[in-house]
């Protein structure tokens, strides 16, 4: 199991074991998790979504912390809103009755960039060995710092 550098491109052929941790954005996956998944071999993950920027350095480093194997960041990539303002606020609307009825408000619909610019600047200035989005769109902020060492 080598070691992965920084500067050194991460390759899949390079994991002891063929196991890849599902980053699992709201749920079970954690830094210790991933970096267990990775000191055994495989390829742990932190799960960034619906994390701030500052929460997801955290769980880097704490991942960096317990384990110099490679790991990788999984960030969603912001994506424009599949309906519009007016179609959301008439489904919101359409729930209001089955909020009284269990006694609970409705939220305000509203879209989010779960923190784009921050997380993408927070994984670039981190340089971990791999970083993975959903949806990926080109976009030259990705490669700008190609002397960071991670594989994106």
């Amino acid at each position: 199991m080598a070691t992965q550098h920084k500067g050194t491109r991460f390759r899949l052929e390079s994991l002891a074991l063929p196991v890849i941790q599902a980053p699992m954005a709201g749920g079970p996956s954690t830094p210790q998790l991933a970096a267990a998944v990775s000191q055994g071999g495989g390829l742990g993950f932190v799960a960034a979504g619906y994390k701030t920027a500052a929460a997801m350095r955290a769980e880097i480093e704490a991942v960096r912390s317990r384990t110099d194997r490679p790991f990788g960041v999984n960030l969603f990539v912001p994506q424009a809103s599949a309906i519009s303002p007016e179609t959301l606020q008439q489904y919101a609307e359409s729930l209001a009755p089955d909020a009284e009825r269990f006694g609970v408000s409705l939220g305000e619909p509203r879209h989010d960039d779960d923190g784009w610019d921050q997380k993408l600047e927070a994984v670039l200035g981190s340089h971990p060995p791999l970083s993975r989005s959903l949806s990926i769109s080109p976009n030259p902020a990705w490669w700008r710092n190609s002397s960071s060492g991670a594989c994106m």
